[in-house]
């Protein structure tokens, strides 16, 4: 498989279980570094049923990731 990036050649570098049943192949390229998974034929049904309107909380998790995510983002710039 060609990088995505690249464009040079990936091997196969580990295997993932995709929705608790798809079995998905995961690529890395020494060249650039760039990890991929083959295509993904999952996503329409992992977008299926993404959002429950049930779930009252979604935003308020996506606001703390997104901080936490940054401090990350952050600190590993500023090494």
């Amino acid at each position: 498989m060609k990088c995505k990036i690249c464009n040079h050649e990936t091997y196969n570098i580990f295997t993932a279980k995709i929705l608790n049943k798809h079995y998905a192949k995961y690529y890395y390229c020494d060249y650039c570094g760039f990890l991929q998974t083959e295509e993904p034929y999952w996503l329409k049904e992992a977008y299926s049923n993404s959002i429950s309107i049930t779930d009252t909380g979604i935003v308020a998790r996506n606001i703390t990731l997104s901080q936490i995510t940054s401090g990350i983002i952050c600190f590993l710039l500023f090494l």
